[in-house]
């Protein structure tokens, strides 16, 4: 399974700093009822948040990275990997 390095440092003791953020109504709501509904703290929703975009940007920027190499002749994977090439120049998925 593909762990980030964010994600590997999570698992090691790390410090937990604090952060203030400013949101709106509705989405405080939302979160005040997702808290209700499984019992996970608001802290903790929106830490797993920002770690999903973390994870999100990381893989968004590896697979620029091999459609560049692939562009360039550099590395050749057929299927899947050319497919994902493809949807990527439709802009289907995004490269960052």
């Amino acid at each position: 399974m593909f762990m980030s390095n964010v994600e590997k440092k999570a698992k090691k003791k790390t410090k937990m700093t604090r952060i203030n953020i400013r949101i709106s109504s509705v989405l405080n709501d939302w979160l005040d009822e997702q808290t209700r509904l499984t019992g996970v703290p608001k802290s903790t929703i929106c830490h797993l948040a920002i770690m999903n975009y973390v994870q999100q940007q990381q893989t968004v920027g590896v697979m620029a990275d091999i459609a560049k190499k692939m562009e360039k002749g550099e590395i050749c994977f057929s299927g899947v990997m050319a497919d994902i090439a493809k949807k990527m120049e439709k802009g289907e998925i995004c490269s960052s």
